[in-house]
């Protein structure tokens, strides 16, 4: 076979979302597995008049474990004859983000409904849990497995019918954040989305003496093989970041200690419905927000909030992935905040939540107008609370918050 190198094209790491020429001829195989998060290696053979290629999956398959590791270039050469794992296909290049929209903007109507009721059925007003969100000309159906909705900043599980798009818990978040913010992440152009809620069966560990404080592990059910999975923890977005990583076909590992547990609590409190969650306050009542550490950390808090209708897993339907930042600057007047582009990507902010914005145009400045960013400096914090029997949301006296800032959150495929 007698391959020979052609050239190379790399990605350093995820988040370089452009690909770059880069000769990688006489560098040894395991740096090149090393220090870049992907590579295309293109081939030519006297065999193949058509060149191919030697991705980062295919190059680990093949690549001797030998110390120490030959240049690119020597080990073709001690090939001889033999055939690689190679393909035709080019590296894609073109980026293809998910792109965000206020609902209400983007002509969606959002009406209060009960997704186990039939339509028309006469409902009591806290029987209107859901939310139905419908478009003229627009069918839901097939729309459904393109889209994820948010409601006041969080992620809700949403599915589709002939009636529309049912948003489960929407209008009981609605009701009470006493908010009507809904908007919608269009995959349309990245690929099919596959929302999988996390029930108590899905959950596991180790052994009985591990704690999910630590790590939790959940058997999603299906194969994740050529797909991407993202995560909905409680309503916030995780895309491939440092709290969860694949360790199996069907079996994710939530990293739960690298998660700002107690501050996301007392921040979604006010939106969710956190009922469900075992939380002990100990005795200062049962409408305090005292809590005692060793029951927010517990097993069954943690299940709890894991299988909250706002946790799901999100699975891709695309086999390779990028994500970028682009920090907004933040104005003196609450909930605005100043972009030099028209980019309508997911809007995070602080402890990661989501924020519905609404984007407009003024002179050369593009506007995203949401809820305030308030990061809230608890007196916690600056204790060793872990230690403490109980923790409250008592923010310290002499700086209680301070003005948040935004970054909008690109990520998507290639095509």
């Amino acid at each position: 076979m007698a391959y020979s190198y052609v050239s190379a094209v790399v990605r350093a790491t995820r988040q370089t979302v452009q690909w770059q020429a880069v000769d990688l001829s006489l560098v040894p195989l395991n740096t090149i597995l090393r220090d870049y998060y992907q590579v295309a290696i293109e081939l030519s053979n006297p065999i193949d008049p058509s060149n191919s290629y030697l991705t980062t999956a295919l190059l680990q398959q093949v690549a001797p474990m030998v110390i120490p590791s030959p240049t690119l270039t020597a080990w073709l050469t001690s090939l001889g004859n033999q055939a690689l794992p190679t393909t035709t296909q080019a590296p894609l290049v073109t980026t293809t983000p998910v792109q965000y929209a206020d609902a209400w903007q983007a002509g969606f109507v959002a009406n209060l409904t009960d997704i186990d009721a039939a339509p028309g059925a006469p409902l009591t007003a806290s029987a209107l849990d859901d939310l139905l969100l419908t478009k003229a000309g627009l069918d839901m159906m097939s729309m459904s497995n393109y889209l994820l909705t948010t409601v006041n900043g969080y992620l809700h599980l949403s599915g589709g019918s002939l009636n529309g798009l049912y948003v489960i818990d929407g209008g009981k978040t609605g009701r009470i954040a006493n908010d009507n913010h809904v908007g919608i992440m269009d995959f349309l152009s990245v690929g099919k989305v596959q929302q999988i809620p996390i029930t108590p069966a899905m959950l596991y560990k180790p052994t009985t003496q591990w704690a999910y404080a630590q790590a939790v592990w959940i058997d999603v059910g299906v194969s994740m093989t050529n797909k991407i999975a993202l995560l909905s923890i409680g309503g916030y977005l995780h895309v491939l970041d440092n709290t969860y990583l694949k360790t199996g076909d069907q079996t994710l590992k939530v990293l739960f200690n690298r998660i700002a547990f107690p501050e996301r609590i007392y921040q979604s409190m006010h939106a969710l419905d956190l009922s469900s969650l075992p939380l002990d306050r100990g005795p200062s009542g049962a409408t305090s927000q005292q809590f005692t550490v060793a029951s927010l950390y517990s097993d069954a808090v943690i299940a709890a909030y894991l299988t909250l209708s706002q946790s799901f897993v999100i699975l891709v339907d695309v086999t390779d992935f990028y994500t970028l930042t682009h920090q907004l600057e933040a104005s003196s007047i609450p909930g605005r905040y100043f972009g030099s582009a028209a980019l309508r990507y997911p809007l995070i902010g602080p402890m990661g939540r989501l924020y519905d914005y609404r984007l407009s145009v003024e002179e050369d400045t593009y506007v995203y107008g949401c809820d305030s960013m308030q990061w809230d400096h608890y007196l916690f914090q600056s204790m060793d609370w872990l230690n403490y029997t109980s923790i409250g949301p008592n923010r310290q006296g002499a700086r209680p918050w301070s003005n948040g800032k935004g970054y909008l959150l690109e990520f998507g495929t290639y095509t």
